[in-house]
């Protein structure tokens, strides 16, 4: 085997910029001290900016580039559910893409889409009688409750309720063909556009979110879907207790 050679990568997951010591080897070069010029070199390597080139403008190329191609929403209710299961985990596909991570960028789209169906059939309020159907109910209707169904059966199951229109239907599929592509499928992505697909996939995810939310204003009040303002009904409070509450500190 003394003949043979292969190539290897020595501590790949290495990130020198913010990485100066580890125990029993030494770097040859020390990492720069000053915390800004760590910040710096670990964002240079991570979007694969030439040195040359000031990676503040490598990320504002990408921010605007994944912009140009959705919509991004202008307004959406401060409620826990949609901030944290739907808002921000689109800002971190965005994060991704400016990151140069369009796989990461992707899966967190694809998330979007799924908690987005979620939330979607939440807000159904669909009944027997009166009462609203449990999961044990819709175990039997679905074949399981909506949160374990696969996100195709789950889109399925919304068209069958009439709760999605062609635009939103596509829009979901869409996301969810883009996703299963990269994360079900042992693919190459050196083969793929995968900067085109994480575009798309963030395109479908803020349509989504638009058509759900439904936003409008008039005569200066802004107003979401009707079965979004019963959803944030919660949050909801009338606007002279809103004027005479004691502001944060």
């Amino acid at each position: 085997m003394a003949d043979k050679t292969f190539e290897a990568s020595l501590r790949p997951l290495l990130i020198p910029a913010l990485e100066h010591e580890f125990p029993g080897f030494a770097l040859e070069q020390e990492s720069p001290g000053d915390e800004k010029e760590v910040a710096v070199q670990f964002l240079r390597s991570c979007v694969e900016a030439p040195e040359k080139e000031p990676v503040v403008e490598v990320m504002r190329e990408r921010c605007a580039e994944c912009s140009a191609q959705c919509t991004q929403p202008v307004i959406v209710p401060n409620h826990p559910f949609v901030m944290q299961h739907i808002v921000r985990p689109l800002l971190d596909a965005k994060r991704c893409y400016v990151l140069k991570m369009p796989v990461a960028c992707i899966a967190q789209a694809g998330f979007v889409g799924e908690m987005l169906a979620v939330w979607r059939h939440q807000m159904v309020a669909f009944r027997i009688g009166s009462t609203p159907v449990d999961e044990r109910q819709q175990s039997l209707l679905y074949g399981r409750d909506f949160m374990r169904l696969s996100q195709n059966r789950r889109i399925q199951v919304l068209d069958a309720l009439g709760n999605l229109d062609s635009e939103l239907r596509s829009s979901f599929n869409t996301l969810r063909r883009v996703r299963n592509k990269y994360l079900h499928y042992m693919i190459d992505p050196t083969e793929q556009d995968v900067d085109a697909d994480a575009r798309e996939a963030m395109r479908c995810a803020c349509d989504l979110l638009n058509r759900t939310l439904r936003m409008e204003i008039r005569k200066g009040a802004v107003s979401f879907a009707p079965t979004v303002m019963r959803f944030i009904k919660d949050i909801i409070r009338p606007a002279d207790e809103a004027q005479t509450e004691t502001p944060p500190e």
